[in-house]
């Protein structure tokens, strides 16, 4: 059991650490992609915010892994659950591509998830200092 537990932790530590970088790019682009909505969107910026999106969905499935994880092993979930207003941004994502609404979508992107994103990241630190193994 214990080898289950230590593999269990690696598998984490690991998750988390890919999660921190990810979150940190993610941040970057939905930060650039908001300024470019401000102006003249071109095809090329939507297909590269479709492939974020994409992207994002992919880390709230890690997050999703994490979670389950850090309660096998009897850890505090707490810093995750910021994500879970992650399902109603993108629901108002939509809802503004939809109407076109290029302001509105940056918008979003800068003042919600953004900040999302951010506190996402601080969580994955914070989890991450509270494992052994995690700073090595």
């Amino acid at each position: 059991m214990k080898g289950n537990q230590s593999e269990l932790r690696e598998a984490v530590i690991g998750g988390v650490r890919e999660s921190e970088v990810v979150a940190e790019k993610l941040s970057v682009k939905v930060g650039d992609y908001a300024k470019a909505l401000r102006g003249v969107p071109s095809r090329e910026l939507f297909d590269e915010i479709t492939v974020t999106i994409g992207d994002l969905q992919s880390l709230l499935e890690a997050v999703s892994g994490i979670n389950t994880a850090l309660t096998q092993m009897g850890q505090d979930t707490g810093h995750l659950k910021c994500w879970e207003k992650a399902s109603e941004i993108f629901k108002a994502m939509v809802a503004a591509f939809e109407r076109q609404d290029w302001l509105a979508l940056a918008d979003i992107m800068q003042y919600e998830l953004k900040p999302l994103i951010t506190e996402g990241k601080a969580g994955f630190k914070y989890i991450g200092a509270g494992l052994d193994g995690y700073n090595a």
